[in-house]
C-alpha cells in the first residue's frame, strides 16, 4: 500500500502525467456521457444501448492501454528526451481523437 501511495505522490508531482490523467478522465466522460444522452433522448433501445456500451468499454480499454504506455515512458525517465515526448504526445493524441470519434459515432 505504501508503494502505491508513493506512486500517487510521484504522479502528483509530474505535470505531464497529471495532464495525461486528466485527458483520459475527460475522454471517459465523453464516451459515457454520449451514451447517457442518447438514452435520455430515447434515441436508443436498451439493447442498442448495451451494444454501444460494450463498444465504448472496448474503446476506453484501448485508451487506457495507451495511457499506461505513456506513463511507463515517463516512469522510466522522469526527464524524457524529444523522442520519448513525441511518443507520449502520440498517445495523448490517440486518446483524444478516439474519444471524439466515439462521441461522433454515437450522435
Amino acid at each position: 500500500m505504501r508503494i502505491f501511495l508513493q506512486h500517487i505522490e510521484d504522479i502528483e508531482k509530474n505535470l505531464t502525467v497529471r495532464v495525461f490523467l486528466m485527458l483520459a478522465f475527460v475522454s471517459s466522460l465523453i464516451l459515457y456521457g454520449a451514451l447517457i444522452n442518447l438514452v435520455a433522448a430515447r434515441q436508443f433501445t436498451l439493447d442498442a444501448f448495451s451494444k454501444e456500451l460494450v463498444k465504448a468499454k472496448a474503446d476506453n480499454a484501448k485508451m487506457t492501454t495507451r495511457l499506461l504506455q505513456g506513463m511507463a515512458i515517463l516512469d522510466e525517465n522522469p526527464n524524457p528526451d524529444a523522442l520519448q515526448m513525441q511518443s507520449v504526445g502520440s498517445d495523448l493524441t490517440y486518446i483524444y481523437t478516439n474519444a471524439v470519434f466515439v462521441d461522433a459515432r454515437l450522435k
